[in-house]
């Protein structure tokens, strides 16, 4: 990531330059009814001068309307999620991330609204794997 800041644990000074962050997820959709859809997934993410972040998460599809979700980010946060989709394209939502770090004296959480539009509709059925 060009110019990001970081710490040079060595001599404690601020610095800029290139930080090389890694990624990796994972998740899978368990249909256990034609109304009912459980999908787990996780996060994990690396960043040489940060701990590495953790993230756990599972939400449910009901009626192929209704999601409900939550996540733990390890010793971070809770979050909770609600969307409905209004069609197959719109989806909208509202989430809120509680803080149980130590940044809890600081920040009570954030509240978030979302409106989603996905362009990702193949014509012949196909779902890319990053939206179900």
């Amino acid at each position: 990531m060009k110019n990001f800041l970081y710490r040079d644990n060595a001599n404690s000074e601020i610095k800029t330059g290139d930080i090389r962050e890694i990624y990796g997820m994972g998740g899978v959709d368990i249909g256990l009814s034609p109304n009912f859809r459980v999908r787990p997934g996780a996060l994990l993410s690396y960043n040489p001068s940060a701990p590495v972040d953790i993230a756990f998460d599972v939400s449910v599809l009901l009626m192929n309307q209704l999601i409900l979700g939550a996540a733990y980010r390890l010793d971070d946060a809770l979050s909770g999620i609600v969307q409905y989709r209004i069609s197959p394209e719109w989806k909208l939502g509202v989430g809120y991330d509680f803080t149980i770090s130590a940044l809890n004296q600081y920040s009570n959480g954030t509240a978030e609204i979302m409106l989603e539009y996905s362009l990702d509709r193949a014509s012949d059925g196909t779902r890319h794997i990053r939206f179900f």
